[in-house]
């Protein structure tokens, strides 16, 4: 019996379990529906969870807050959404599916072909069917003779199918496979050149690519999966902890030369797994993309990141002493109601372009440039999810004002730190959640969200603490006491945001001492021109490096509204200054390692 189809999106899974009780006959007209929409979706595009019920049911629910889907996430899930619904409804092989295939001697069912019968008439392997899913190839899980459970596909749906993909379907029956003999060679030439010869393992499947005429990573693969060649060849795969530190190496800069020769592999190996890692990372964090949201189109992106209120965000500093952070909020002017959408709406299109990205990477896997890009959009969301609580920074502050009973200064240090804190998690949750699509400022949701967060924590005194009254002047708070709030902006803020370290130091530097190295770090994280975080005095005005002209627009940069003031990619700085990207990156990389290095011992 075959395995029970998985489906990623949450609500197909919820639309599912809605149609425990529907009807055999309305299940096949859902079926059917089912597979006309899987070959008429754009990839690219975002679908409301409203509409797609419609266009499976016929009617269209009523949903407050209707989910938003990739388009080749749903697309890729309708096969596993068609295999669930049959399956459920207990669908046998005389339900549906068109008239049958002639020509395929035991394998028509009366209008659906099996998957033997589907890889005999395409010429590819049952792998390569699995393939065809993610471009939407509906299956059906059908009761046949005996009450077996086996995997049907509807002859009328396999004929659109062929007509649409032709070419995809043409490229796999052509593919050369590689077949047991040519297997157990390559198992054998890479004992003989690793044993006799001394060579390294990447060494000897460089030799037996060429030597075969394959590519390296099919002779990779075939080593890796050969259960008879011993452990020298297989070089089993990397486990969880070692691929932990890689990319905690990575987020602190350690050069990838270190990395490869700590784990035993070559610098290839490493840049593929840190790819990798860095792809599972960002796809366990949330983009809350909202569907009622206009901003959430991908047509209006660039038009919104070009907004000059984007356009000229510099980096926050969290203020982690009580007296300037009170001085910063007390000080801090009523949000403009348009600064504030205009802030939202960008968040909104780089979440959403950001999905799409992902999205892709699942298909076609991800490149350096593209996980590069992709970091970049979400750099910049979290550099405007930072503003929008920064600049609601004086009505936080007096909802804390209130929680406490007294001022920030006449509270133990212990409530202050802790009240400071929850107070920040719920703004920056607020602020990430909230929809402009919906309409309204911010000030509401704000306000409920940050006074239900406090008063979960206790709005009274502990007995300790009113106890401890008379003595409050000697435990009032002194010192950097306060979390780090930017760091809780988003949920990638921690390892993709400059520290704040970082942002002191470039704003220290003086104009004769800002080189080439230190201009291309601040292009990449967006801490130019001349735009110190809040609060931090700026310096004097900078001179741009060789090739990097603060004015020159980029209107086909991902990420790179056409300020220096926003980050920027490595390939957009490596076009700006005629070197190749793989050059900016590790001038970028030991830059920051120096910086560090000299901040810590106590300079700039």
């Amino acid at each position: 019996m075959p395995r029970p189809a998985r489906l990623r999106v949450p609500a197909l899974a919820q639309f599912v379990e809605g149609q425990r009780y529907t009807p055999l006959r309305a299940i096949e007209r859902q079926v059917e529906r089912i597979e006309d929409l899987a070959l008429e979706l754009e990839p690219g595009r975002m679908y409301p969870e409203d509409w797609v019920v419609a266009r499976i049911t016929g009617f269209r629910p009523s949903i407050d807050e209707p989910r938003m889907i990739v388009g080749e996430a749903l697309r890729a899930d309708l096969g596993a959404l068609g295999a669930r619904l049959s399956d459920q409804a207990h669908m046998t092989e005389d339900s549906g599916g068109g008239p049958g295939l002639p020509g395929v001697r035991g394998r028509e069912f009366r209008g659906f072909l099996s998957v033997e019968a589907l890889c005999e008439r395409w010429g590819v392997s049952r792998r390569t069917i699995d393939r065809y899913h993610e471009l939407g190839l509906v299956r059906r899980r059908v009761r046949v003779r005996g009450g077996r459970i086996q995997v049907r596909f509807a002859v009328r749906h396999v004929e659109r199918f062929e007509a649409m993909h032709a070419d995809v379907i043409g490229r796999g029956a052509s593919f050369r496979r590689v077949d047991e003999r040519s297997r157990a060679r390559m198992v054998h030439l890479a004992q003989g050149y690793m044993r006799r010869l001394g060579w390294s393992r990447q060494q000897a499947i460089g030799r037996i690519a060429v030597r075969l005429g394959v590519a390296r990573e099919t002779v990779r693969r075939v080593l890796q999966q050969a259960s008879d060649a011993p452990e020298v060849v297989r070089d089993g795969a990397l486990g969880e902890q070692e691929r932990r530190m890689m990319l905690l190496a990575d987020d602190r800069w350690v050069s990838i030369g270190r990395i490869a020769a700590r784990v035993g592999r070559s610098r290839a190996s490493v840049h593929r797994i840190l790819i990798q890692e860095r792809v599972r990372r960002l796809g366990g964090v949330r983009l809350w993309v909202f569907a009622e949201s206009p901003a959430a189109s991908s047509g209006d992106a660039q038009r919104l990141l070009e907004d000059e209120v984007i356009a000229s965000l510099g980096p926050v500093v969290a203020r982690r002493e009580v007296g300037p952070f009170l001085e910063e909020a007390r000080a801090m002017p009523p949000v403009d109601a348009r600064e504030e959408r205009a802030l939202f709406d960008a968040s909104v299109a780089l979440r959403a372009r950001c999905a799409i990205a992902l999205e892709g990477f699942k298909e076609a896997g991800a490149s350096a440039s593209g996980l590069d890009a992709l970091e970049t959009d979400l750099r910049l969301a979290s550099r405007v999810q930072q503003h929008v609580v920064h600049r609601h920074l004086g009505l936080i502050d007096r909802m804390i004002v209130d929680r406490l009973g007294a001022d920030w200064v006449h509270t133990p240090q212990d409530r202050v730190v802790s009240v400071h804190r929850v107070a920040m998690q719920a703004a920056c949750e607020a602020a990430f959640r909230h929809d402009p699509g919906r309409g309204g400022r911010f000030g509401a949701p704000l306000g409920l969200a940050v006074n239900r967060a406090l008063a979960r924590l206790g709005a009274g005194e502990s007995e300790s603490e009113a106890a401890g009254r008379t003595v409050a002047r000697r435990q009032s708070p002194i010192g950097e006491v306060l979390g780090d709030w930017t760091r809780w902006a988003t949920g990638w803020s921690r390892w993709l945001d400059p520290p704040a370290w970082l942002i002191r130091a470039m704003e220290r530097i003086a104009e004769a001492e800002m080189d080439h190295t230190d201009l291309c770090i601040a292009a990449y994280y967006g801490l130019t021109p001349g735009s110190p975080a809040p609060g931090i005095s700026p310096g004097p005005p900078e001179t741009p490096a060789p090739g990097i002209s603060p004015g020159t627009p980029e209107p086909h940069a991902p990420g790179s509204p056409g300020s220096l003031a926003t980050p920027r990619t490595i390939a957009s700085i490596a076009r700006e200054t005629g070197e190749r990207p793989g050059v900016v990156r590790g001038r970028i990389r030991r830059g920051l390692r120096e910086r560090r290095r000299a901040w810590m011992q106590g300079g700039v």
